[in-house]
């Protein structure tokens, strides 16, 4: 009889051990199912952040926000959610002028690369920029007023070596000296 009544208790035990397992089990897929709700419900709104982020993107590569007065623009950087200050076009340009100043006084200016300005319409670099101070000379006119007009300066009424003058001057070089026999 004791062999009977050991028995039945263990069998008891273990019936209240699985049904305690059982309710476990239960407790456990719910939570399984409240967080697998949860997750749809982050990814889904991470998506629709991905994709809002996407369409910013794309409107910032479209143009800079630059606002008028102030000393920087707002770019794109490489990383998606972050954006990079940089220079004013205007106070760009004036590094860059400064820079170009200094080759006249290089050892060997016609080698010596320029620093590009940048157009001030789009806070590029200016397309076809002369890379050395000896290509103004070559430049096309087409070029030089691509030059010109990306710096905002007139060129209407001036004749060719007039346009290669201003060029000098708006990249921050001196007047070039010419050469006469006497």
């Amino acid at each position: 009889m004791a062999r009977v009544y050991q028995e039945s208790h263990i069998l008891e035990n273990l019936s209240a051990s699985v049904k305690a397992l059982q309710a476990q089990a239960d407790d456990f897929t719910k939570a399984k199912s409240q967080l697998e709700e949860k997750v749809k419900k982050l990814t889904t709104a991470n998506d629709t952040l991905t994709m809002k982020n996407a369409e910013l993107e794309v409107r910032l590569k479209a143009k800079s926000v630059v606002h008028p007065r102030a000393s920087f623009s707002v770019v794109p950087s490489s990383k998606s959610a972050s954006v990079m200050l940089m220079y004013d076009r205007s106070e760009h340009n004036a590094v860059a002028r400064t820079n170009n100043s200094h080759i006249a006084q290089s050892s060997n200016p016609n080698h010596a690369k320029l620093t590009p300005l940048h157009d001030l319409g789009t806070n590029r670099p200016i397309r076809q920029f002369p890379k050395h101070e000896r290509d103004i000379k070559t430049m096309g006119q087409s070029q030089v007023v691509q030059v010109l007009q990306a710096l905002d300066v007139k060129s209407m009424g001036m004749g060719a070596a007039d346009r290669k003058a201003e060029v000098r001057r708006q990249l921050g070089l001196p007047k070039e000296t010419s050469v006469t026999g006497n």
